[in-house]
């Protein structure tokens, strides 16, 4: 075969993902962001899953995982960006949001890690029982299962990252014990030696585990009958599949298209912003890329993108600038901070307006995409008669659908736009574009998977994994 077959399968994704999940973690902050770790996994695994239900589950876990680190990176954003610079706090209140947020992040971490990669390396030694995978069965002089030992050296290496990731976090616990006088000794003193400490530690355990990987990997990428097998299996029952592989297609570019109508969602804590329009931007320009060639005529969606992006990036230097010299209140008597508000608030009603426009040509696309793939066919007599009939009448279900959603979509940008203009004198008008926004989105995510359903319906697709 002219292509490898690591770079076929996609497990080459694998090694750098790994990399990017066994990074160190200084008092909660993540230095590499994990969600992309997960995403590249992800990606690894994304072919395999089709042949095998362990990898499958796995690859679910993984995609849960992502969201969790997400997670964890707004919370990082809010306690080192939001907290750490209010005034009046007490010494001990940012470490132990710290301490807290790390735990929370612990706690997920081992409930979805540690199963996943369990079920990654059972579903790796299914495949090479199946396909006749000698490598990764009789590895070194006591012919070992090699996979049965990543599976067990994964799940102590998860237990120890997330366990070491809070334990330095736990002396500030102390400080209450000493200010009380029921400790003769603050060991948060020594936070700092602690976390560098667990840093080494988890340094060795990460290098000892990604070199047994990377080994595990090429063993099994190099077994060439095995791989040989696999592909010629993937090849036979499940690239025929188009019809599965296209909705799987649409199914993902829906993911980043409800994610996108999510973020139009104006979130501000303490003058910062932490959802800026430009995220918007991207992930409902992903999610279009990703339907490809189905949406026709994109030119003016990816303009409309672009300048939202810049708008967004606008907004964010000039609230920066805004927020390192003034505050919202003192516009109210300082001509140069009135002025740059005034500027500020400009901008973010442009920004609602380009979102609104954006998404009801995103509908467009979406209208003709309907026109052009959905359809209903009935069987009997004067088919072609009914058969055009129902279809007509879908075409108009779904016509309803986009003019609802665009409404919406519209209703939310008047009502962040009026929030913008009017926050100082009417702070209450966050509670009529909260929920106009995720009216929205709901709509939105409804018409999508509507339309999603029919068109599996439509293909006639059934039970369409190939699983051991």
């Amino acid at each position: 075969m002219e292509q490898t077959k690591k770079g076929k399968l996609g497990l080459g994704w694998l090694i750098p993902g790994a990399v990017m999940l066994a990074n160190p973690v200084v008092a909660f902050y993540d230095i590499l962001p994990d969600c992309i770790g997960y995403l590249l996994v992800c990606i690894s695994l994304f072919r395999l899953a089709d042949l095998n239900s362990s990898i499958a589950d796995a690859l679910r876990r993984f995609r849960t995982l992502i969201w969790i680190s997400m997670g964890g990176l707004l919370m990082q954003y809010f306690i080192y960006n939001v907290l750490s610079k209010q005034p009046g706090l007490k010494p001990q209140e940012i470490p132990t949001m710290v301490l807290l947020c790390a735990f929370v992040m612990a706690v997920p971490q081992l409930y979805f890690a540690v199963p996943a990669w369990r079920d990654l390396f059972s579903g790796f030694w299914q495949l090479a029982e199946r396909h006749e995978g000698e490598a990764v069965f009789r590895y070194g002089k006591r012919n070992s299962n090699l996979c049965e030992r990543m599976r067990r050296a994964s799940g102590v290496f998860v237990v120890l990252f997330s366990a070491l990731s809070v334990l330095p976090e736990f002396s500030v616990l102390t400080t209450f014990e000493y200010e009380y006088e029921k400790l003769p000794f603050d060991w948060y003193q020594f936070i700092w030696l602690f976390r560098v400490s667990a840093v080494m530690v988890l340094t060795v355990l990460f290098l000892v585990w990604i070199v047994r990987l990377v080994r595990f990997i090429l063993l099994f990428t190099r077994d060439e009958r095995m791989m040989n097998s696999i592909i010629a299996r993937y090849e036979r029952d499940i690239l025929p599949e188009s019809d599965m592989l296209s909705i799987r297609r649409l199914r993902f570019g829906i993911v980043f298209l409800i994610i996108g109508a999510a973020l139009t969602l104006n979130v501000c804590i303490e003058e910062k912003i932490l959802l800026p329009s430009v995220l918007c931007a991207i992930f409902t320009a992903v999610g279009v890329l990703i339907f490809g060639t189905d949406l026709q005529h994109r030119k003016p969606f990816f303009v409309t993108c672009g300048a939202l992006g810049i708008f967004s990036i606008a907004e964010l230097l000039l609230n920066g600038y805004y927020t390192k010299y003034f505050s919202y209140e003192s516009s109210g008597w300082e001509v140069e901070a009135y002025r740059l508000f005034l500027g500020l608030r400009a901008t973010q009603v442009v920004e609602a307006f380009l979102v609104a426009w954006m998404f009801l040509l995103l509908l467009d696309l979406f209208g003709g995409f309907v026109k052009e793939r959905v359809f209903e066919k009935y069987e009997g007599t004067d088919t072609e008669a009914v058969s055009a009939r129902a279809t007509e009448r879908l075409h108009k279900s779904f016509a309803k659908k986009i003019t609802v959603c665009k409404i919406l979509f519209f209703m939310s940008a008047a009502a962040i736009a009026l929030e913008a203009i009017f926050q100082l004198e009417h702070p209450w008008l966050w509670w009529v574009s909260v929920p106009t926004v995720i009216a929205s989105t709901v709509a939105f995510a409804s018409f999508l998977y509507a339309l999603l359903d029919h068109l599996a319906w439509q293909s006639g697709m059934g039970n369409t994994h190939k699983s051991e």
